[in-house]
């Protein structure tokens, strides 16, 4: 079973990531806005070859490493709607 970053067969859209347990609408919104308006600018943010997001500061680009670790069973901040696709998480 792989797991993919993104869909395979169409762009992000803002139905692939839905709220977890915690108030972070604000947030989830934001993501579901890019994913539906912006997608290619969701994916030029999110590395798809090794988990990695580019920020940019005062126009100089930060690179943060993502480290998925699950901690419990239950999702907090997002979930994913779509099976092994990786982007909400990241």
């Amino acid at each position: 079973m792989s797991i993919n970053v993104w869909p395979t067969d169409r762009e992000p859209y803002h139905g692939d990531v839905v709220q977890g347990r915690l108030g972070n609408c604000f947030l989830i919104a934001s993501l579901q806005a890019l994913a539906s308006c912006q997608p290619s600018l969701l994916k030029s943010i999110i590395s798809s070859s090794s988990f990695i997001c580019f920020f940019y500061r005062q126009g100089e680009r930060i690179e943060v490493p993502i480290v998925l670790q699950s901690l419990t069973d239950e999702y907090q901040y997002c979930r994913s709607t779509v099976m092994n696709v990786q982007w909400p998480y990241i």
